[in-house]
């Protein structure tokens, strides 16, 4: 510093001052970043540090600055260090990719966990280590009489939801939540005496089911693909149906993952009218039966 005070006596003021618009600028753009992520990210597929989403095609509508910007921001979030740049530009050139390859994964060891950055069709995604491990986690089938979730119920000042736990460990939890006594109502049995039972059932691989996007029962990777459930997901569908126990029938649902649902076809077979759809419909439209997951522990 010395020697350059030989040549500018202004030389630490000007120093001090390039140093200031340098932070000035880098907050410009910081904000700038923060504004296009909330246009960008996926909202519906977020969950906190666990997965972060991005739409290809809304990031792709940005400048190529701003794109580069937008992922060393996204990248970034909820660690103190950022990412290096080889990663930004090796998540870029992912984000640009036009074929229908799905099966890279970029890996990021960070200072507080470790990601996996991978895309399915027009969504980019950044997974944790410990979202991951929690999503190999086996499903196993559970049976909820409502008989005596009703009898329960009505000695309670209000009804109060049932939560049913599919899967959880000490970070996360994915419950589904019903009213026993309005599905009752909804069912409407013509025999007093008549029981039900709510079963929660991984989907199996060959398992055919409808959708209102299909126009027929489907199974397996067609009805992955239809539903756009990414890899890592696939395991974690499970099927919600109604069950007579004296008529022996059955009355799917409802087609859960952990971020969606989806209300499911039933066949004629397997009911007395056509009614019976409208009514178990409306069973899920009117939230008589909630998907929710929620994060026990913040990283």
């Amino acid at each position: 510093m010395p020697v350059l005070a030989t040549y500018n006596s202004n030389v630490i003021d000007n120093i001090a001052r390039s140093a200031q618009l340098l932070r000035d600028a880098q907050l410009i753009i910081n904000a700038q970043a923060a504004e296009d992520l909330q246009q960008i990210e996926v909202a519906s597929l977020q969950l906190s540090s666990a997965q972060r989403v991005l739409n290809i095609d809304k990031l792709q509508a940005l400048p190529i600055y701003r794109q580069r910007q937008l992922l060393h921001h996204w990248l970034g979030q909820d660690e103190p260090l950022p990412p290096a740049k080889q990663l930004v530009d090796d998540v870029f050139m992912l984000s640009q990719r036009g074929d229908a390859d799905h099966q890279t994964a970029l890996f990021w060891q960070a200072r507080k966990q470790s990601y996996t950055i991978c895309r399915y069709r027009q969504q980019l995604y950044r997974l944790s280590s410990e979202w991951s491990k929690w999503l190999a986690l086996p499903l196993t089938k559970q049976i909820q009489p409502l008989s005596n979730l009703v009898v329960a119920d009505a000695y309670s000042a209000a009804a109060q939801p049932v939560s049913v736990t599919l899967r959880s460990d000490d970070n996360f939890i994915w419950q589904v939540q019903m009213m026993p006594d309005a599905l009752v109502k909804l069912l409407d049995s013509d025999q007093d005496d008549e029981r039900f039972e709510i079963t929660f059932a991984p989907l199996g691989r060959q398992q055919r089911v409808q959708t209102a996007l299909a126009s027929r029962p489907q199974a397996g990777k067609k009805l992955y693909q239809t539903l756009g459930v990414p890899v890592w997901l696939r395991e974690s569908l499970v099927v919600v149906s109604a069950v007579s126990v004296q008529q022996d029938k059955e009355w799917p649902l409802l087609l859960v993952s952990p971020f969606e649902s989806w209300i499911l076809g039933t066949s004629r077979s397997l009911t007395d009218t056509t009614e019976n759809i409208g009514v178990l419909d409306s069973a899920i439209r009117s939230n008589v039966i909630r998907n929710s997951l929620s994060i026990n522990n913040a990283f």
